[in-house]
């Protein structure tokens, strides 16, 4: 299998809680301790954890944490092993003097207060070297399995049958050269499947093999024989629990954390540090690292599934950990030197992590966990769902955010769903989910009568895609093409109002994407298609209109005409037929005394009238209003004249001078006039006016870039003439007091020296920088020179300059021993 390294998100799904009503003696109490690793809970009596401690007693405690303390009939010295199996037997190791070791098995399930545990297996042999770790486990209550592993990499093995002595049944075999540190059994107990197979995990090398009866290991297999990494830890993952299908083998090493199967290697978890523990809880990993340094450990909680870190703490001194089916115990030192801390930590609850998830836009993670809480067709799974489509829709992903938005069909209201889909752009995708919708639920006139909008908006899009104009080159084919986009468009504003938002808005972007470029050809199209009929109402004229605001003699004649037939208009067409005059006005092809006699004769809106003049420079209707005022001896416009006064007074450059397009005026202007939102694209000849008027003064920009270039090339010269060639200073006197020259002295490449003190004085006294008085001082008689200095771009060059020049104080001062004491004299020189 291949090795992935994963990178890991970070999310907080565990809690971490202290258990103070349970007692556990001291880590430097305890000489060994065992849990059971498979978890069942049709076990009369559920053992939680044995403890056996360094004065030969057996601490046993059960899952109410209740505690039952026995002693082994030999009385012999401390136990150095130990390991529970599935059937509540304490298989125990316990070293002599003549270097054998004593095996004893317990039954735990006829444990007493008042006479323990009996032993019904024991055995005794002679093994090659100090035993470090001990498993055992038994099959179908038949078959007994024990094995020992030992320093210099051999395995004493028993297999088979249990007997009251089996110590002629146990068999020593070598697996490696290096000491073995863990052994795990995995036992197939399917009819099909009766392999049992056993890892072997060594300080160097990770192997398995099949074990036969009579303690017999048939085949070896190297699953890893990585000689660069030492195997701290390793831990097994059994199928059957939390409904795993395969079994796993997990080691720790200081690079990262392996996984193996009896086929190979498997993935990888790139989790740094030596490992001090493993355990499993379901599909979460704990990974405990320590920081020899810093002598703590962090606890790492991994979710291997979701490849998410789900919990992170740091301990002092953390012991070992029993796992549970979803929850472990930590176990730590205590501040008592008589016990030990025990934390228990648990999940969150399913809704905590599952908001914690969505707010940290984990929405896929969310739903495998609902997934595998069981939580498939819910509510709260359509709700993520529903969020998660949102946050695609948001990036543009409408393909995926449409397969979401129909799995929550049934669960989330459909206006929900379709009020996001309404867009034109989207309108496959919404005829996707209702037809969605509609194999699910009884279909209803509404849903009827949406379903074929968006098949007609699909008629209509495909039918403009084929009349592009980029596809037309002849003047007739143009016209075609326009006529076509017109009557679609004042067809479906016309038949159906419901669609009117949405269509109307597509139609018109495409109108103003090849509308502009298109009328250059041929207007006659417009007017054959915008009659007076389709102006009944303002907000169809008023789209044309902005898109035809170049041609400022058809509109107005066009608008004319309309508000001619319909007296009583809306007020728009008013200021939009205003606008277009003032256009005219401006070329002279209408007289300032027609705009005017326009404006007097439909009484429109004062306030407005003075603000659209003034962009315009139309004054005339700000002095007929004053005349007006005096002719008749009216006061009660006094507003209007502070008005007038202030848009004069403050706004003396307001016009459009070219600055702002005609048609981008108008489209704010029927926005503002309507409480509409201004869209980008109803603004979009602003920036294209701006980038062409970038791209024309880029030409003179370019020129002021050679120039400048041409400075730098003059200036990196004249740096390379102070870099490159030696200069010799000849100066032993002071050029402000004229006394001979000590260490502390400041030289300048202007050949001039001082002491440090009188240049420090005369710069802290005319609070400024410190440079060379003689060369500023003649700069200041010169102006003209200096001017030129100032202006020329080796500024930059000179200031490194005075930096270099003043460099050997530096090597000085260090030389000397430090910077010295301050007397309250402030210096601008950089290396004070």
């Amino acid at each position: 299998m291949d090795i992935s390294v994963l990178e890991w998100k970070k999310v907080d799904l565990f809690n971490i809680i202290a258990v103070p009503f349970v007692k556990i003696p001291n880590t430097a109490e305890i000489s060994c301790y065992c849990f059971p690793e498979s978890k069942s809970s049709t076990e009369e009596r559920n053992i939680k954890l044995v403890i056996c401690d360094r004065n030969g007693n057996i601490l046993t405690y059960f899952s109410n944490w209740d505690c039952i303390t026995f002693k082994s009939p030999s009385n012999r010295k401390a136990i150095a092993l130990c390991s529970l199996t599935s059937n509540n037997c304490l298989a125990t190791v316990t070293p002599d003097t003549n270097n054998g070791i004593h095996i004893e098995v317990f039954d735990l399930n006829r444990l007493s207060k008042k006479q323990g545990a009996p032993i019904i297996a024991s055995a005794y042999t002679q093994p090659s070297s100090t035993p470090l770790c001990l498993n055992a486990d038994v099959i179908d209550d038949k078959l007994f399995a024990l094995a020992i592993g030992l320093g210099n990499g051999d395995i004493l093995l028993h297999y088979g049958k249990i007997t009251k002595n089996f110590s002629a049944n146990i068999r020593q075999h070598t697996v490696s050269g290096n000491a073995v540190n863990g052994i795990h059994f995995d036992f197939k107990t399917q009819p099909l499947d009766t392999t049992q197979i056993m890892f072997v995990t060594c300080v160097q090398g990770v192997y398995c093999f099949m074990l036969k009866e009579k303690s017999i290991m048939d085949t070896k297999f190297v699953l890893d024989n990585d000689k660069g990494n030492l195997n701290y830890r390793s831990v097994m993952r059994k199928a059957g629990d939390c409904e795993l299908n395969d079994s796993m083998l997990v080691v720790g090493r200081a690079d990262a954390v392996y996984c193996y199967t009896p086929e190979g290697r498997g993935p990888c978890f790139a989790i740094e540090g030596a490992k001090e523990c493993l355990a499993w809880v379901g599909h979460y990993l704990i990974v405990g690292v320590k920081n020899f340094k810093q002598n703590v450990t962090t606890l790492i909680v991994l979710d291997t599934e979701n490849k998410i870190i789900v919990f992170q703490k740091q301990f002092q001194e953390l012991f070992y950990i029993i796992s549970e089916t979803n929850f472990c115990y930590v176990v730590t030192n205590s501040r008592d030197a008589n016990a030990c801390d025990i934390l228990m930590l648990e999940q969150n609850s399913i809704d905590v992590n599952i908001r914690l998830l969505v707010e940290k836009n984990m929405y896929n993670i969310a739903l495998r966990l609902l997934h595998r809480e069981g939580y498939n067709s819910t509510p709260e799974t359509a709700l993520v769902r529903f969020q998660y489509g949102n946050h695609l829709l948001q990036k543009g992903d409408i393909s995926r955010a449409t397969q979401e938005f129909i799995k929550t069909i049934g669960f989330i209201k459909p206006y929900a769903v379709i009020s996001k889909l309404l867009y034109s752009r989207y309108n496959t995708f919404l005829l996707n989910y209702l037809s969605e919708w509609k194999k699910k639920n009884e279909t209803s006139s509404c849903h009827t009568r949406l379903i074929e909008c968006c098949s007609k908006r699909e008629q209509i899009k495909h039918e403009m895609q084929q009349d592009d104009s980029k596809h037309y080159k002849s003047p007739a084919e143009i016209n075609h093409h326009l006529s076509t986009i017109s009557k679609m468009y004042f067809a479906c504003s016309l038949s159906n109002q419901l669609t009117v938002p949405v269509e109307e808005e597509h139609l018109l972007h495409q109108l103003l994407e090849y509308g502009p470029a298109s009328l250059a050809v041929d207007l006659t199209t417009y007017l054959n298609n915008i009659t007076f009929e389709n102006a009944k109402e303002s907000k169809n004229i008023l789209s044309f209109c902005s898109i035809l605001a170049d041609h400022n003699d058809y509109c107005a004649k066009m608008l004319a005409k309309i508000i001619e037939a319909f007296p009583v208009c809306d007020e728009k067409l008013l200021f939009y037929l205003l606008v277009f005059y003032f256009k005219l006005w401006q070329v002279d092809k209408v007289s300032s005394s027609f705009v005017s006699d326009f404006i007097k004769t439909h009484c429109l809106r004062l306030d407005k009238t003075i603000i659209v003049s003034r962009l315009y420079t139309f004054f005339n209707v700000t002095q007929r209003i004053h005349r007006h005022q005096i002719n008749t001896g009216t006061l009660h416009n006094e507003t209007i004249d502070k008005c007038d006064e202030n848009l004069t007074k403050n706004n003396a450059n307001v016009a459009l001078n070219g600055n702002l397009s005609t048609r981008s005026f108008l489209m704010m202007l029927k926005s503002s006039c309507s409480n509409e939102e201004i869209k980008a694209i109803k603004i979009k000849p602003i920036f294209t006016d701006g980038l062409m008027q970038s791209v024309v003064n880029s030409a003179n920009e370019l020129k002021l870039v050679e120039n400048f270039n041409e400075k730098i090339k003059r200036s990196r010269s004249m740096l390379s003439l102070y870099t490159n060639n030696p200069i010799e200073f000849r100066n032993d006197k002071c050029d402000i007091c004229h006394e001979m020259l000590s260490t502390q002295s400041i030289y300048f490449l202007c050949q001039h020296s001082f002491h440090k003190e009188c240049l420090n004085y005369k710069s802290t006294k005319r609070k400024e920088k410190l440079l060379c008085i003689i060369c500023k001082t003649r700069n200041l008689i010169s102006p003209k020179h200096s001017s030129n200095f100032c202006c020329d771009s080796s500024d930059t060059i000179a200031a490194l300059a005075k930096i270099v020049s003043i460099g050997n104080k530096l090597e000085t001062k260090l030389m000397i021993g430090g910077r010295p004491k301050s007397d309250g004299v402030t210096s601008s020189n950089p290396f004070d």
